[in-house]
């Protein structure tokens, strides 16, 4: 589903991303892990049109996007739930959903917002509540709410777990998996390495701008490098 070949990217001067690539199958969990800083955040925003590469190729469903405009991208297919949650926090949970289905024009939005509640029952309870006073694990609910509105075929998710609760991360986690069961395609960036590669299919990580190793996520797990540098073991 995703093939990203050689990619270069960064901000301005300053280059983040060196020569990266990697391959997303349809309908698996990927992992990608490594330090704060390591590049995680710019290449799901240089994937989703937020950061423009300066080389390299991004080939999504066999067509090359990179370089399109975040909203192009979003039409094809591919929703970014961000670090931080970034919801409007002045608008409702309900209105929070509804921006993540901007681009539509198709009959089925109630019905995803009820899907969307099938998955969240939090959110049916605090539909009318501004988004800025949830909780910290109810804001990502309503992030990743917002990212399917958009009906993706691949949603990139970074730094789930971040400010949230064990449990909280455990019941997220859970409904990723579900999702990936229906056929969803979901790229997880984590810098809790441990939370991410239990819960993948495969996974890379990333250190300096570069993927220093993949392969299966409980290989990478197993790793020593892996379990020195970010487990303590």
């Amino acid at each position: 589903m995703l093939d990203v070949r050689g990619l270069d990217a960064g901000y301005g001067e300053a280059q983040v991303l060196w020569e990266i690539s990697l391959v997303v199958n349809e309908g698996e969990i990927v992992a990608l892990v490594g330090a704060n800083g390591a590049g995680k955040s710019t290449l799901l925003a240089t994937i989703s049109g937020l950061v423009q590469p300066s080389a390299g190729q991004i080939a999504f469903a066999g067509t090359d996007i990179a370089g399109w405009t975040a909203e192009r991208v979003v039409a094809a297919g591919i929703s970014h739930v961000p670090q931080g949650r970034r919801l409007f926090g002045g608008l409702t949970v309900l209105d929070n959903l509804l921006m993540g289905a901007f681009h539509r024009s198709d009959g089925g939005i109630a019905g995803d917002i009820e899907r969307i509640y099938a998955l969240f029952p939090r959110l049916r309870e605090r539909s009318s509540q501004l988004a800025g006073t949830l909780s910290g694990g109810e804001q990502q609910m309503c992030a990743i709410g917002r990212g399917l509105m958009a009906k993706p075929k691949l949603l990139l998710v970074d730094e789930l777990s971040l400010g949230l609760a064990p449990i909280v991360v455990e019941q997220l986690l859970a409904v990723l998996s579900s999702l990936r069961s229906e056929g969803m395609t979901i790229v997880l960036v984590e810098q809790d390495v441990q939370v991410a590669l239990e819960s993948a299919d495969r996974g890379y990580v990333i250190e300096n701008g570069r993927i220093s190793l993949a392969g299966k996520a409980a290989d990478v797990l197993a790793d020593p490098h892996v379990k020195t540098a970010y487990l303590g073991l």
